[in-house]
């Protein structure tokens, strides 16, 4: 025991209290917990490059990102400025592109539709007539 006690260091106490940060601002930076709406705008762009999703998703992220923004513009002190502007930004290349996408399905199918049906209304020949003989006379 004795023994024990010289080898044991003693505590240290220090002069200055230890404070707890008083602001997350390296976290509200990265995500920006305090502007729900660019965060959920920023999730849901993300999740709207999935095919299915995109043209449900894709105009929710440009509302939610526009209401990011606004709240950064009423309030700079909140971030998620860029989180905005990615909701943004993937919601509308995934809306235009789905759209794009559809619209050129709809105009090959419209093509096929027409070639097909000037296939089936295409005047046929006239029937072949056999030579007609006249009785001699």
């Amino acid at each position: 025991p004795a023994l024990a006690r010289l080898i044991q260091a003693p505590p240290i106490r220090s002069t200055s209290p230890v404070r707890p940060p008083e602001s997350n601002a390296g976290i509200a930076a990265l995500i920006p917990y305090k502007n729900g709406p660019a965060l959920a705008g920023y999730y849901v762009g993300v999740f709207s490059v999935v095919p299915i999703f995109a043209l449900i998703l894709g105009p929710i992220a440009i509302v939610l990102g526009c209401l990011g923004l606004s709240a950064v513009r009423n309030n700079p002190q909140i971030k998620g400025k860029v989180h905005a502007i990615v909701a943004i930004t993937l919601g509308s290349l995934t809306t235009l592109a789905n759209v794009a996408v559809i619209v050129l399905i709809v105009a090959i199918a419209d093509a096929d539709a027409k070639a097909h049906s000037r296939r089936l209304t295409r005047p046929q020949p006239p029937p072949v007539r056999a030579p007609t003989v006249s009785p001699s006379r």
